[in-house]
């Protein structure tokens, strides 16, 4: 019997997702990031799927390419991926989650066939906070430098200010 293996790996700035990352850095124009269907509602949910069905109008950088995963400042708890990952990650036992259609803009053009995979698993109780460090980004790339998180409730009150 031969026994396959697929390594998935990060990949940025390379020749197959462009020159930019994440590859989507925003919402399409005038979409409203407060409202009760906005995509950060989601990242609300941390134990239990939410009864929502959010707009996830995405739009692809300029010199991002479209490839099976989506890299996404949005998908905070989940991946976007296109119809091919999406049959091939549905044949696997996933741990609690939900399916929602997103749209995904390149160059003023839909780009079809791609999905929100939104995994509803806490792992904030799996960090240790005291022998982690934190550091507060702006833009995915000015370091504002590091803050100091105790705890979980720590976390929480330091990151709805």
């Amino acid at each position: 019997m031969i026994t396959q293996f697929k390594i998935l790996d990060l990949a940025y700035a390379t020749n197959d997702i462009g020159n930019q990352y994440p590859q989507i850095q925003e919402m399409i124009p005038g979409y409203n990031y407060d409202a009760d269907d906005s995509v950060y509602q989601l990242s609300n949910y941390y134990d239990s799927i939410p009864d929502i069905n959010p707009k996830l109008n995405f739009v692809l950088h300029r010199g991002a390419k479209p490839t099976d995963f989506l890299s996404s400042v949005f998908a905070p708890t989940g991946f976007i991926v296109n119809k091919k990952i999406r049959d091939l990650l549905s044949q696997f036992n996933l741990p609690n989650h939900k399916w929602y259609t997103a749209s995904v803009m390149h160059h003023n053009e839909l780009v079809p066939g791609y999905d929100l995979l939104h995994i509803v698993h806490d792992t904030r109780k799996y960090v240790n906070y005291l022998e982690s460090e934190f550091f507060i980004y702006q833009e995915f790339s000015r370091n504002h430098g590091s803050i100091e998180i105790l705890s979980e409730q720590d976390f929480l009150e330091k990151n709805a200010t």
